[in-house]
């Protein structure tokens, strides 16, 4: 898979991700339900994210693992322990939770699923601004003291995509609240903008 691994800037010690999402998306028309159409061309990482998560294709996720393992986690300094950013559609198969446990696999560390929580429903985030997305995030996201000892962990949170930071914005913001964590680094598979 090629890649273009770009730097993400917010509240969180260090971020990647692996690509764009979209590299040129052209109107052709419209379709045979009166929809307009696009020829679009999506990166490497930006197509595999796209087919596993809207087409639920799951032989995608050795090939992104892999490369947010090779391409990414070198960037990074020392993790604890993987989580996904709890997904805002539910899903009989979670790609974002299944993609966290393979990079977790890969990297040889433990996937926690439950320290970061989504504590109530979200909608689409996609149709509203990043102040309102970020505000409905803080409200629905909450930590769970789930973690042994009073060690300091330092997390990786991954995503599928980004698009204005605001989902990792508001991760970070009620991570840095648990006293247990230490550097939160984020990753995702490809950016939207």
């Amino acid at each position: 898979m090629k890649v273009n691994v770009m730097k993400l800037y917010g509240p969180w010690d260090a971020g990647y991700v692996l690509d764009r999402h979209v590299l040129s998306s052209e109107m052709t028309g419209y379709n045979e339900h009166g929809h307009i159409a696009f020829n679009t061309i999506r990166s490497d990482a930006g197509e595999a994210a796209y087919q596993l998560k809207y087409k639920s294709d799951f032989s995608q996720l050795q090939l992104l693992s892999n490369a947010i393992a090779t391409e990414i986690v070198p960037k990074l300094g020392f993790i604890s322990f993987v989580a996904p950013i709890p997904p805002s559609k539910t899903r009989f198969r979670q790609p974002v939770i299944e993609l966290a446990r393979e990079v977790g696999k890969i990297i040889s560390k433990p996937c926690l699923e439950n320290v970061l929580v989504k504590h109530s429903a979200t909608s689409q985030m996609k149709d509203i601004s990043r102040d309102e997305r970020k505000s409905v995030l803080l409200s629905s996201f909450s930590y769970s003291d789930t973690l042994a000892n009073d060690c300091k962990y330092n997390i990786l949170l991954i995503d599928d995509l980004y698009s204005s930071g605001a989902t990792f914005e508001a991760a970070c913001t009620i991570l840095r609240q648990y006293q247990k964590i230490q550097c939160i680094y984020v990753a995702a598979v490809s950016r939207t903008k």
